[in-house]
């Protein structure tokens, strides 16, 4: 047999090879994935029908936690600062909190901005992380994308600790904004501790925060289904209880 040929089917047999370990590898994370956020933690957790309300919001990629903007447990004005957001900020109730990678955030405020190469850059951890905060006037109401239940204020002071955690915090104890960096007209970016990749994702970073808070949730939640699955549905009415 000619060298050349040779030399063929063994680069052929090693790019096999190498395609058989990569789509085993996917495979296995994506069973891990689905497996693990099907095992609860805080199994003993019960909604609190007298504690403070939150939501869990999916958008089909990526969750964010939404929290009363301001009670007895946790004012976020204490570390948000109204000249963060372009809006008049009068009259908002509420605040969504999701974390991320801080290159993907800032350059695809759509769909129809994601580039591979930015999506391959936070998959192996390169760059930053930042954390979006939202303002909303009312909880969203309860879907298949969305649930809502009260949670006691011990939790809730938990949860909110893990959220200030991953602020990187000036010297006068506030928020970094990220100057600049909108998606909408109430929304703002903060630097963040952390660094996004594959095993720690958005939504892995909402379901340790609400595992950490005493909540039962998925052991491992990379996707965003995984973080709703154990959560309580709740229920669909609106509501104004902030404290």
């Amino acid at each position: 047999m000619q060298p050349w040929r040779t030399r063929i089917r063994r680069w052929l047999r090693y790019v096999g090879l190498a395609l058989v370990i990569f789509v085993s590898m996917v495979l296995l994370y994506l069973a891990a994935g689905f497996g693990l956020a099907w095992i609860p933690t805080n199994t003993d957790f019960r909604p609190d029908p007298d504690g403070i309300e939150i939501a869990v919001i999916d958008n089909g990629v990526h969750t964010d936690l939404v929290l009363p903007l301001q009670n007895p447990q946790q004012n976020w004005w204490d570390l948000l600062s109204p000249e963060d957001f372009p809006a008049d900020v009068s009259g908002y109730r509420y605040v969504a909190f999701g974390w991320g990678n801080r290159q993907f955030y800032l350059e695809t405020p759509t769909w129809a901005d994601v580039r591979v190469t930015t999506v391959a850059k936070a998959s192996i951890g390169l760059g930053g992380s930042a954390l979006r905060a939202d303002l909303l006037y009312d909880l969203p109401a309860a879907s298949p994308q969305c649930r809502r239940f009260r949670i006691s204020r011990d939790q809730y002071v938990r949860l909110s600790q893990g959220i200030r955690d991953t602020m990187v915090l000036s010297e006068e104890g506030r928020a970094t904004p990220i100057r600049g960096a909108h998606y909408i007209d109430s929304d703002a970016f903060y630097e963040a501790t952390g660094r996004y990749h594959l095993f720690n994702t958005c939504n892995v970073w909402t379901g340790r925060l609400l595992s950490d808070a005493g909540i039962r949730v998925g052991l491992w939640t990379p996707f965003p289904g995984g973080v709703l699955a154990q959560l309580p549905v709740g229920t669909h009415e609106a509501t104004h209880h902030t404290d």
